[in-house]
């Protein structure tokens, strides 16, 4: 992911939807343009996407949603693509599994938050998702350990 330093975000700018996305406007992957960013004590950016529909993006908390979208960010192409045709798409394979993986996994994980809170409408800031599940863990280790206490068995730890 490239960060964007919104100072620099100027009209006619090319935005990549990431992260967790805009539900109810755009896909992840989607481009939008920026059509104007506001005075920074606003803190907004419009964007307007291909079908012709606006949206305004917070900087201070939609920073996560948002990337810029270079030609070769940093020489990337270079270390991903290769002049062989069947190891780039082998490649490219790869990348895609990787990705569809730990998107399910994200997805599992807001699921389970949204059942947990009753929020089955929001999406959790990814800090306070991992830090639910961290919780959750935390108290199935705990179980463990009582369990295994009970049972006479007191060598636990922590799985890598």
């Amino acid at each position: 992911m490239i960060v964007i330093n919104y100072k620099k975000v100027k009209a006619g700018d090319k935005l990549r939807i990431i992260g967790r996305g805009a539900p109810n406007y755009a896909e992840l992957g989607d481009i939008v343009t920026v059509v104007k960013c506001m005075d920074p004590s606003d803190g907004r950016c419009l964007v307007v996407d291909e079908d012709g529909e606006h949206a305004a993006f917070y900087l201070a908390t939609d920073a996560r949603r948002l990337e810029p979208v270079v030609s070769d960010p940093a020489g990337i192409e270079d270390e991903v693509m290769t002049s062989d045709p069947e190891t780039d798409a082998e490649r490219l394979a790869e990348l895609e599994s990787l990705f569809d993986l730990c998107h399910k996994a994200d997805m599992r994980a807001i699921k389970q938050w949204q059942a947990a809170t009753g929020r089955t409408r929001v999406w959790p800031d990814q800090t306070a998702l991992v830090g639910w599940l961290l919780e959750r863990l935390d108290e199935a280790e705990a179980s463990i350990q009582i369990t295994a206490a009970h049972e006479g068995n007191t060598k636990f730890s922590r799985l890598p």
